[in-house]
């Protein structure tokens, strides 16, 4: 797909040190975050959105993310600055 992993599972892991658990602390498989070319990037958000089992897909030139409900909402903020350079999917479960 000519995407790589560049974050997964870190036990204890916390949204910008701010003390808010981040996706990555649950347990293994919960959340991943990849990265690769734009296009590459671009067509693994909308492969993976709204896929069973995919609770989040953010990546900011898409401005997508996943709420519990299925509906598909833009990102802004600071979520948004942060996910220019990759694509984070969370699962649900």
């Amino acid at each position: 797909m000519g995407l790589h992993l560049i974050s997964g599972y870190r036990p204890g892991a916390s949204i910008g040190g701010g003390g808010s658990r981040s996706d990555h602390s649950y347990y293994p498989s919960r959340a991943i975050d990849v990265a690769g070319s734009s296009v590459a990037m671009h067509r693994y958000a909308l492969e993976v959105a709204g896929r069973s089992g995919v609770r989040y897909v953010i990546y900011s030139p898409l401005g997508i993310w996943g709420s519990w409900n299925g509906s598909w909402k833009a990102v802004t903020g600071g979520t948004r600055a942060s996910h220019f350079s990759h694509v984070h999917v969370s699962g649900s479960g």
